[in-house]
């Protein structure tokens, strides 16, 4: 088993080897019920439960061959475990996960020898799951090759690719909670009113606008951080206000999820790729 601990710039490796050794690794999640209870009425009506942040505890030591080496180790330590900055704490294991943690406090050392130090580390997750380090991508709208050897060269022409022509794909998530999309369409031509839907709840995202050719838009479903993003010749820019008010900013369900492409014109123009992490309760 190994921890990884990253700022970006800097990373530490928590392992069996020196010079850092894991020694406990600890985390937990609580669980907030909300709960009605009438006048007169034995016990209650459960009305729903959330997660708490995760808490995350580390313990290590450190071990150097000098003291020099020791107070060095200690300094990359304290330079990527700053509260001042979010990190990325992946584990290792039979799968690999990762987690968006919180320092809450400077990290502790106790030394137990001039070359070896004791080390606690504390964290706060305020998203309480775990994910895949990699994005699933999922191509939605398809084209395939047609053009094989050997081959005969008519004077009518010959098909290079073709488009599959099923509007609906299933995209499976294999998670234990529901996931954030990032949705990336392609214009190979003008396309009228561009649509995702999911065929089981009928949650959909529309954008009353035309795209034009080599037009990519860029969708993002994560709470707290949803956005609609025009690119054309590299130039970004928000389409916020071309959202369908209707538009819901629909997640991936754990299980089977048909999506559906849609427009109102020019449907064969879509390139539409889903990408997307899966997320766990635990590692």
């Amino acid at each position: 088993m190994e921890v990884i601990l990253s700022n970006g710039k800097n990373e530490v490796k928590l392992g069996e080897t020196v010079p850092y050794v894991l020694q406990n690794f600890e985390t937990s999640v609580d669980i907030e019920n909300y709960e009605t209870k009438g006048i007169n009425q034995d016990g209650a009506r459960k009305d729903g439960s959330t997660l708490n942040p995760r808490s995350i505890f580390i313990e290590l030591t450190i071990a150097a061959h000098t003291h020099e080496e020791l107070i060095d180790l200690k300094r990359k330590i304290t330079a990527v475990c700053s509260p001042k900055k979010e990190i990325t704490l992946r584990y290792v294991d039979i799968n690999i996960r990762e987690i968006i943690a919180t320092p809450l406090k400077m990290p502790y050392f106790s030394e137990i020898h001039k070359n070896a130090s004791k080390c606690l580390l504390y964290f706060k997750c305020y998203n309480p799951y775990w994910s895949d380090v990699l994005q699933i991508k999922n191509d939605i709208a398809k084209w395939f090759d047609a053009f094989i050897f050997p081959c005969e060269f008519l004077q009518e022409g010959i098909e290079l690719g073709y488009r599959d022509p099923i509007k609906i794909v299933n995209v499976r998530n294999d998670g234990d909670h529901k996931c954030d999309l990032f949705i990336k369409i392609l214009a190979k031509g003008n396309v009228e009113r561009p649509k995702i839907m999911n065929v089981d709840t009928g949650e959909y995202i529309a954008l009353n606008m035309v795209m034009h050719e080599g037009e990519i838009i860029e969708i993002r479903t994560e709470y707290g951080n949803k956005s609609i993003t025009s690119i054309i010749n590299g130039q970004r820019k928000s389409i916020w206000s071309k959202k369908d008010y209707r538009s819901v900013f629909f997640s991936l369900y754990p299980g089977d999820n048909p999506i559906k492409y849609d427009a109102d014109d020019n449907i064969n123009n879509m390139d539409v790729t889903i990408y997307y992490k899966e997320r766990y309760l635990e590692v």
